[in-house]
C-alpha cells in the first residue's frame, strides 16, 4: 500500500472536458420521402442521421481534440477516466493544453461569426432537400453551448472511512498503472509496425519518430514499474546504433524491426524487463537444474547387471569394423561461414 501511495504522490490527474457538436440530427420518417424517385445522398444522410452543415466546417474541433489527447498520452497514461501525468512533465503539458483550448475557442468564434451563411451554403448544395435540412437546423446559441474545450488537474489522494479504512479500490488502480502503460505502448507500437515496418526492406528517419515518442513516454513514467527501465535502455541501444541520416536497411533494420516487435507485445516486454533485472532464471540454469533432478531420480545403490551380447552380434560388429577400415573416406572441406554485420542492439531480449 505504501508503494501505491508513492506512485500517487508523483502524478497529477488531468481530465479533459471536451464536447464537440457533430452537426447531425436524427432522421425522422418525413425525411425519408423520396424526391423525384431519389433518396437523400450519402453526404447528407447516413446511418440514421442527417447533416445540417458541411462536416468540413467542424473538422478543426476533432483535430484539436485529438491533439489534446495525444499530448496527454505522450507523457502520461490513462487513469480514473483521465490521465496520470508525472509531476516533472505537467508544466509543459499545461502549456500545450492551454494553447489548444485557445485554438478551439478561436475556431468556435470563427464558426459562429458566419454560422447562418455556412448553413445556407450547405442547403444550396443540396437544394432538393432544403426542407429536411431547415427543419433540423440548430440555432447558433445552442451550437455555442455544445462546443466546449476545457481541462482540469487535481491531486489524487485516497479517501478513508471513519474507522480509517481506505474507501474504494484506489490502491488497486494505482498498482495497475504499470500494466496500463505497457498496454498503451504495445498498442501504439503495433500500429507503428503495421504502418511503417511491415513488409519494408528499408525505412526512413521519419519512421523513428513514433519509437522516440514511446521512449519519452516510458522514461517519464518508469517509476510506475521497474521493468520499464531496461526496456528504455534497449530502445537507446538500438537507436544509438542506427544511421543519423538516410535510409535504414540490412542488419540495422532487422534490429529496429525486432525492437518494434518487442514493444508491440505487452507480455514480452514484461518478461524481457524481468530477465534484464535478473527476476527470471536463465534457460540454461533451468536446464541444469532439471538435469540434476533427473540424475538424482535414477541414482541407486544396487549394481546394474549388463547382459553379455550374443555371439552373432559380436561377429557382425567385428566384420563391419574391418570393412570400415578398408574403405577410404574422401574428406570434403567445410565451407566457411559468411561474415555478418553486427546488429546494433544489446541483444538481451532476442
Amino acid at each position: 500500500m505504501r508503494e501505491q501511495m508513492k506512485v500517487l504522490e508523483k502524478v497529477i490527474l488531468v481530465n479533459l472536458d471536451i464536447t464537440v457538436w457533430s452537426g447531425r440530427t436524427k432522421i425522422r420518417p418525413q425525411d425519408l420521402v423520396a424526391v423525384e424517385g431519389k433518396l437523400p445522398p450519402s453526404d447528407l444522410a447516413s446511418l440514421g442521421h442527417k447533416k445540417t452543415i458541411d462536416p468540413k466546417e467542424l473538422s478543426a474541433f476533432g483535430s484539436i481534440r485529438k491533439e489534446m489527447e495525444r499530448a496527454c498520452l505522450e507523457v502520461g497514461t490513462r487513469f480514473l477516466g483521465g490521465y496520470a501525468i508525472p509531476e516533472d512533465q505537467f508544466d509543459s503539458l499545461a502549456r500545450k493544453l492551454t494553447a489548444a483550448v485557445e485554438k478551439a475557442e478561436g475556431a468556435k468564434q470563427k464558426l459562429l461569426a458566419n454560422y447562418d451563411h455556412r448553413i445556407e451554403t450547405w442547403i444550396a448544395r443540396h437544394h432538393e432537400w432544403a426542407n429536411i435540412i431547415r427543419r433540423a437546423v440548430v440555432p447558433s446559441p445552442v451550437v455555442a453551448n455544445r462546443i466546449r474545450f476545457d481541462w482540469t488537474a487535481v491531486r489524487v489522494s485516497p479517501a478513508t472511512t471513519g474507522d480509517g479504512v481506505t474507501a474504494g479500490s484506489i490502491h488497486a488502480k494505482a498498482e495497475g498503472l504499470g500494466s496500463q502503460l505497457f498496454r498503451e505502448v504495445a498498442t501504439e507500437a503495433s500500429t507503428t509496425y503495421r504502418r511503417s515496418y511491415e513488409g519494408k526492406d528499408k525505412v526512413g528517419q521519419k519512421a523513428l519518430r513514433p519509437i522516440k515518442t514511446l521512449r519519452k513516454k516510458m522514461e517519464s513514467l518508469r517509476f510506475l514499474d521497474r521493468r520499464i527501465g531496461p526496456i528504455c535502455n534497449e530502445v537507446d541501444a538500438v537507436l544509438e546504433g542506427l544511421p543519423k541520416t538516410g535510409f535504414i536497411t540490412d542488419s540495422e533494420l532487422l534490429a529496429l524491426r525486432g525492437l518494434v516487435i518487442l514493444l508491440s507485445d505487452e507480455d514480452r516486454m514484461k518478461r524481457a524487463g524481468e530477465k534484464a533485472l535478473g527476476m527470471l532464471v536463465e534457460d540454461d540454469e533451468q536446464l541444469a537444474e532439471a538435469n540434476e533432478d533427473s540424475e538424482s531420480e535414477i541414482e541407486t545403490d544396487e549394481p546394474v547387471e549388463v547382459p553379455d551380447p550374443e555371439p552373432e552380434v559380436v561377429q557382425a560388429a567385428e566384420e563391419a569394423e574391418i570393412e570400415a577400415e578398408e574403405t577410404p573416406v574422401e574428406e570434403t572441406p567445410m565451407p566457411l561461414p559468411e561474415k555478418k554485420k553486427a546488429v546494433p542492439t544489446s541483444g538481451w531480449f532476442f
